[in-house]
């Protein structure tokens, strides 16, 4: 079900490509995930309508019960799973905290997301600027990840 909460997530961002949704209904179809709207979506063609796959897909989650999160709760959510991967090593430092920027930067300000972007501002500019001292830069990255998990939206979205 985690790829049906991912997908939730992008579409509430506007970042899951109708495209791709009959496969992601196929390939659950195939795992024995099965509803109606996941089964009339897998025989759709990607090339059918945006807003009809959009629509199927919905419903789909609804028949799974998988909530479609506000915009906000979808950025929290991507900004938190993007410093878990970052500190588990899932993702390289500066792909992640590129990622990091502009998440925090496409939603409502707030006291602790003017923190991470002003940090990560400094981290990306030292990167470039100063080669030699990556592993220490890719250190504090992984400190402002490490505190952004730690506030209260870091926290408040699993």
């Amino acid at each position: 079900m985690d790829r049906f909460h991912r997908a939730a997530t992008a579409l509430a961002l506007d970042d899951q490509p109708t495209e791709a949704l009959p496969m992601l209904a196929a390939q659950a179809l195939a795992d024995g995930i099965d509803t109606p709207a996941l089964a009339e979506l897998a025989a759709c063609s990607r090339h059918d309508v945006p807003a009809d796959l959009r629509d199927l897909f919905l419903q789909a989650l609804h028949e799974l019960s998988v909530p479609v999160p506000d915009r906000e709760t979808a950025g929290l959510r991507r900004m938190n799973g993007t410093a878990e991967a970052l500190l588990n090593g899932t993702r390289p430092p500066y792909e992640a905290t590129y990622d990091l920027y502009w998440s925090a930067c496409a939603l409502p300000p707030s006291p602790a997301r003017t923190k991470l972007i002003t940090d990560l501002v400094w981290l990306w500019s030292s990167w470039e600027d100063r080669p030699a001292d990556r592993p220490s830069i890719e250190q504090d990255m992984r400190r402002a990840a490490e505190e952004w998990l730690a506030t209260d939206s870091g926290r408040m979205c699993p």
